[in-house]
């Protein structure tokens, strides 16, 4: 999103970073982004984890970053030709009597849906989640019945 502001003296740089308008500005800043993602498809961008997607012959494997996210909170399924992948990231900042200057982390609750060209064996679906670091193995499966699982992560 370009940088914009709502208040006049903030577009021309007159006030100081400390000025009190400044977190008032930010958060309107960051309202309207997240109604900007939530009206490009209903998914806020700022939670949405970096995921990495690769394939040999015999499985594809995925890599998602979740950090600040509870192990318990992560929950990871494959449905049909596809891996669902639904988190929960909570607020643990205290906001009372604080004047923040600035604030970027984002919390709720996220989905991300992938579609595989392939099926996969949802009974021998591996993962595990170390230090915000979700790692996943999908074994590819040769016959094509539709199947679903919930994946324990270790």
């Amino acid at each position: 999103m370009t940088e914009t502001s709502l208040i006049p003296a903030l577009r021309a740089g007159r006030l100081p970073a400390i000025h009190p308008f400044r977190s008032l500005q930010h958060q309107i800043d960051r309202m309207f982004d997240e109604f900007g993602a939530a009206s490009d498809g209903g998914e806020n961008l700022a939670l949405r984890p970096r995921i990495d997607i690769s394939e040999d012959d015999g499985a594809y494997r995925m890599t998602a970053e979740l950090p600040g996210v509870p192990k318990g909170d992560v929950d990871l399924r494959v449905e049909e030709d596809q891996i669902v992948l639904r988190a929960e990231k909570k607020n643990s900042r205290e906001e009372k009597d604080r004047n923040y200057h600035l604030m970027e982390r984002s919390f709720g609750i996220f989905q991300r849906s992938i579609g595989l060209a392939h099926p996969v064996d949802p009974e021998k679906v591996e993962a595990s989640f170390e230090d915000g670091v979700l790692n996943v193995t999908l074994p590819k499966r040769a016959e094509t019945k539709p199947n679903t699982r919930r994946i324990p992560l270790k």
